[in-house]
């Protein structure tokens, strides 16, 4: 979506606004001025730079703005308090709070959230806020208030004591943030929640200059040095530049990595398990649908991607056919996109290495320059680049014609098959998706970490997984079983199976001669024969093998309750 367009700006004062794309948008970007600054120009081009990310499309922008003029009645410890209310005013609907500020605007955000951090009744709003950036805020005084104030301009200017030498409740701002910190913990607070802060400062800096070591607390970050002066440092600025990038990398980080965001997700899974069997004891026949009976559910069949593919093309991307449309978190969508993004940023920067296979650097592959900043990342160029996902993977395991895929996928009571892809998380079969070339254990040589991380850590892909099965029980009906027919243990592994079949059965299937990807041309063989009749789900046992005259060496499958424990005499892949 166009950062330009389709923003309501709604205005709070003459100094401060909200730009609003929706009123249930959950996350905010807040701009906060310095001194002789104001609202509109600080920040000329700076927010259209940084909401063209796709991954921060949906963002709302806000601005505040205070009066800067030369000689002004006011204290800071009055704007500090203005902005404090200002943010529980006018920003506590939304779920992440993320704030930039300019120069003295930095120390107001300082002494702001060090005030909301001792108000316990503030608890709720500060844990809110995620990350703050301070460009070129003197923290630790600027030099040239200091020579200002020792030839005694500081008695016609207010605020130049404070710039000189900034304090909240008479503490240095590094020392009056750890003490808000502890105080805010023995209000029932916990230290993940408390704001984490990022310090840049700008290379021709004539006023600020970098921030002393007594400043940092293990909240805060240097950033290094931007390119610029004090004043040109946040002007003018595009998608490539240093601060926008550096900015978009942290924000979609701490979308991804936010522990708060974990835990309730894990209480709302416990919960939502604990509802489902009560439920389920106490109405006659519910049992059937938890223990996987045969009744009127609905199934989930999960397979891998594939290296071959479709170089085809002509469709346009169809919301309407996407996982993105069938998750019951508008959270988990936010965060898939935030992890989209990641994976196509770093293959495309170079980043991403084939090493498991030898097959090179993933960026310097044509199909993988040629990706856009589609809708399936979250942007909103929507060319003729894409293909549902069936027709677009062509490997072993997809054998079915796309006559018989149309057939299934037109019957009503048919099962929910899904795709797992290192690069795009999970996928219906209708997904619509562009040629690309990466795989699952790829390696980030800048990380030092497979593309597997990014989805398994935090429970990302099983949090995707629960949300869509959350939404089909919602709108569709009860899921009665989920079936792994997943390619290797790479991908197999990226999903914590305990949090699944704690509410439903999981089959996870093995064969007696083959193993990984040598499996594959019988793996495939299989899932065709599901597509043929999906019946064949709702039949299978635990432990027993079920030949198939089409498979390779005389094989035969088998499904185990939990991954390497059936007692069939099976084929196990060797771990690397």
């Amino acid at each position: 979506m166009s950062p330009a367009t389709k923003r309501q700006r709604i205005a709070i004062d003459e100094d401060s606004w909200v730009n609003q794309l929706t009123p249930s948008a959950q996350s905010v970007i807040l701009f906060v001025h310095g001194t002789f600054g104001d609202a509109k120009e600080t920040w000329r081009g700076t927010s259209e730079a940084l909401l063209t990310n796709p991954g921060l499309s949906s963002f709302d922008t806000a601005s505040f703005g205070y009066s800067s003029k030369v000689f002004e009645r006011n204290t800071p410890d009055t704007f500090t308090e203005k902005l404090r209310l200002w943010i529980n005013t006018h920003l506590s609907s939304y779920t992440d709070i993320y704030i930039i500020a300019h120069s003295m605007g930095g120390l107001l955000v300082r002494g702001s959230i060090c005030a909301m951090l001792n108000d316990a009744g503030e608890n709720k709003t500060v844990k809110k806020i995620r990350l703050c950036f301070l460009v070129a805020s003197p923290v630790t005084g600027s030099k040239v208030a200091t020579f200002l104030t020792k030839i005694g301009l500081s008695k016609i200017h207010k605020r130049l004591d404070y710039l000189d030498n900034p304090k909240f409740n008479g503490k240095p701002l590094g020392k009056a943030y750890a003490a808000a910190v502890k105080r805010y913990c023995d209000n029932g607070g916990d230290t993940i929640d408390a704001p984490h802060f990022h310090i840049f400062t700008a290379e021709r800096d004539i006023f600020v200059g970098k921030p002393k070591k007594s400043f940092y607390t293990k909240f805060d970050h240097d950033e290094g040095v931007l390119p610029g002066t004090h004043g040109s440092v946040k002007l003018e600025l595009d998608i490539n530049s240093t601060l926008i990038t550096r900015v978009a990398q942290l924000v979609l980080d701490s979308i991804g990595t936010s522990r708060r965001l974990q835990k309730s997700r894990i209480n709302a899974i416990q919960e939502s398990t604990r509802e489902r069997e009560e439920a389920a004891l106490a109405s006659p026949g519910c049992g059937a649908a938890l223990a996987g009976g045969t009744g009127e559910t609905v199934d989930i069949l999960l397979i891998s991607c594939s290296n071959t593919k479709s170089d085809a093309s002509g469709h346009h991307f169809d919301g309407n056919a996407s996982l993105l449309s069938q998750l019951d978190d508008p959270d988990i969508r936010q965060l898939i996109f935030a992890t989209r993004n990641r994976m196509l940023t770093s293959i495309q920067g170079g980043l991403v290495d084939g090493i498991e296979f030898s097959e090179g650097n993933r960026g310097s592959r044509p199909i993988n320059k040629e990706l856009i900043f589609g809708p399936d990342f979250g942007g909103r160029i929507n060319e003729s680049k894409f293909l549902p996902a069936y027709l677009r993977y062509k490997g072993r395991c997809y054998q079915a014609t796309p006559d018989e895929w149309a057939k299934f996928l037109q019957q009503p009571k048919r099962p929910v098959v899904l795709i797992m892809s290192g690069l795009y998380g999970l996928l219906l079969a209708t997904d619509s998706i562009q040629n690309y070339d990466a795989h699952l254990t790829d390696v980030n040589l800048e990380a030092g970490v497979s593309i597997q991380t990014y989805w398994k850590d935090r429970e990302l892909m099983t949090e995707i997984l629960l949300s869509h099965i959350k939404w089909l029980e919602k709108n569709v009906g009860p899921v009665g079983r989920v079936v792994d027919a997943l390619s290797e243990l790479s991908y197999q592994e990226t999903i914590n199976w305990s949090l699944i079949r704690h509410r439903w059965p999981v089959f996870h299937r093995v064969f007696e001669k083959r193993a990984g990807r040598d499996a594959l041309a019988n793996l495939g063989v299989w899932v065709r024969d599901v597509l043929r009749d999906p019946n064949l789900l709702k039949s299978i046992e635990y432990d027993q093998f079920y030949e198939n005259k089409s498979f390779l060496d005389e094989d035969r499958i088998a499904f185990e309750r939990l991954i390497g424990e059936t007692s069939l005499k099976v084929m196990r892949q060797i771990k690397n």
